[in-house]
């Protein structure tokens, strides 16, 4: 009798595409806000200084600010403003320099210790910056704009519960604080109380309606609401507002993905990286939806361009191009360096089961798998090609319970009720197999595959007529 139609390679080609499923980024992009300039100081010299400064003459500003501090050298206002012009020049060291005379002349003004807060945030120095705040708050405990500059930094540092009580507290003062709406927003969605969190965007978005960055986070959180339309429009609107934002134009690439709109999704991921060529991971999900699309020769420029970015999260998706290209040791090597960085990813594991089920090194690639649900038990498709891959080893029964295991899980899945055929009529269970094809059929009535293999066991059935009529 032939052999029935499947195993590793055929359950490969129709699962294609779904190697490294990617969900949506649903990350949300915290910003700690600029330092604001010291509006004080009586004397025309500082008002001149003050005036350039806020018109962006950075370089005037600051010698004329010099100037004023080489006949007063503690003139703490210009002091400080010295500082906000480094940290504005990306100089976070040499502001903090600033700030720190200008705290010691004036160890009781609010503002100049949230500068420095606000400096030890963009150092990533968030236990600190916490700290400046608090000082900042106990001379000025109902300024909202620190409030909501300490909830951010606590929010840096997983603090997330007290990050919520800060951002009311700010509220508290001031209840049409957009970015307090906002950013209390954020660490909603951090926690996953989405329903919350849907509600403080809007109400940012209420009291501003052209904040763009509320709009890309409320569209991420109405993607993990499942309301992807919702999301669509939302991340239109906030890319209508700010044409240039490339976060969203990514995230908008990420929720067609999820929609199976590719080609669409394709076009966003073009035009983010247009507005941000260096950012590693806009390239890796270009690189992803290519795949999708079978293109397999651009992914891996797309790829390549991600991982000369330092995103070596990229190898998996470098890794499931090069197995689509027949590449299986490139594959490999890339299957095995992600593993290498992230050593408990259980898509990996199973990813580089597959290549080497393909291989024939069946051994191998069973403890891969088995390494995939040692990391995700529910992980269907490392069943899925367990099962297969048993069925090569001719374990038949153990191929069974991976089999049932799977379609627990997925009860729909044509491709593993054919395979549990399989499996049922090496065993020559054949009523059992039997059962098992007409069930695939049922999900997938076009599979060539199945009506073979259906034929098949007919024909051992000595059901002659019926099996001919399944193979034509």
């Amino acid at each position: 009798m032939n052999r029935p139609s499947g195993g590793i390679r055929a359950l490969y080609e129709r699962l294609r595409g779904s190697l490294n499923k990617r969900l949506p980024s649903n990350q949300q992009h915290l910003r700690a806000p600029p330092a604001s300039v010291a509006p004080l100081g009586d004397t025309t010299a500082f008002h001149a200084a003050l005036a350039l400064h806020q018109n962006g003459k950075l370089d005037e500003a600051e010698s004329n600010y010099k100037a004023i501090l080489a006949m007063q050298p503690d003139h703490s206002d210009s002091l400080h403003n010295l500082g906000v012009i480094y940290a504005q020049r990306q100089n976070f060291a040499t502001a903090a320099e600033w700030v720190d005379r200008a705290i010691a002349v004036a160890p009781k003004n609010a503002s100049f210790h949230s500068t420095r807060g606000n400096l030890f945030v963009q150092a990533a120095r968030h236990e600190d910056a916490i700290a400046s705040f608090d000082r900042a708050l106990t001379i000025a405990p109902d300024n909202a704009e620190i409030l909501n500059n300490r909830s951010i930094a606590l929010f840096h540092c997983g603090r997330h519960d007290e990050s919520i009580t800060s951002h009311d507290r700010a509220l508290a003062v001031n209840p049409e604080y957009a970015d307090a709406h906002n950013y209390r927003g954020v660490a909603l969605a951090h926690m996953k109380r989405h329903a919350e969190a849907l509600a403080s965007f809007d109400r940012a978005i209420a009291i501003n309606p052209s904040y763009a960055n509320s709009l890309n986070n409320r569209g991420n959180v109405l993607v993990a609401l499942q309301r992807f339309d919702d999301a669509l429009a939302s991340y239109d609107r906030a890319i209508a507002i700010h044409p240039g934002y490339a976060d969203a134009h990514n995230n908008r690439g990420n929720l067609l993905v999820e929609m199976q709109r590719l080609s669409e999704a394709l076009e966003s991921f073009d035009r983010a990286i247009a507005l941000d060529s260096e950012n590693a991971e806009i390239h890796g999900h270009r690189g992803h939806v290519l795949i999708l699309l079978r293109r397999y020769e651009e992914a891996l420029v797309s790829l390549d361009s991600a991982a000369a970015l330092k995103n070596a999260s990229t190898l998996n998706n470098r890794g499931s191009a090069l197995l689509e290209l027949q590449r299986h040791d490139e594959a490999l090597e890339c299957f095995d360096g992600e593993i290498e960085i992230s050593p408990e990813n259980a898509n990996t594991h199973k990813n580089r089961g597959i290549v080497l089920a393909r291989l024939k090194r069946y051994g191998e690639a069973l403890d891969s798998l088995d390494r995939a649900l040692a990391f995700d038990p529910n992980l269907a498709e490392a069943l899925l090609y367990r099962s297969a891959v048993l069925v090569e080893l001719q374990q038949h029964k153990d191929a069974l319970v991976n089999y049932d295991h799977a379609l627990a899980l997925q009860p729909e899945n044509a491709d593993t009720h054919n395979n549990r055929g399989i499996a049922l009529s090496a065993l020559k269970r054949n009523n059992e197999a039997l059962a098992s094809y007409d069930r695939a059929i049922v999900f997938n009535a076009l599979s060539p595959d199945t009506f073979n293999n259906r034929g098949l066991v007919l024909a051992e059935l000595q059901r002659f007529d019926e099996a001919l009529a399944s193979y034509y």
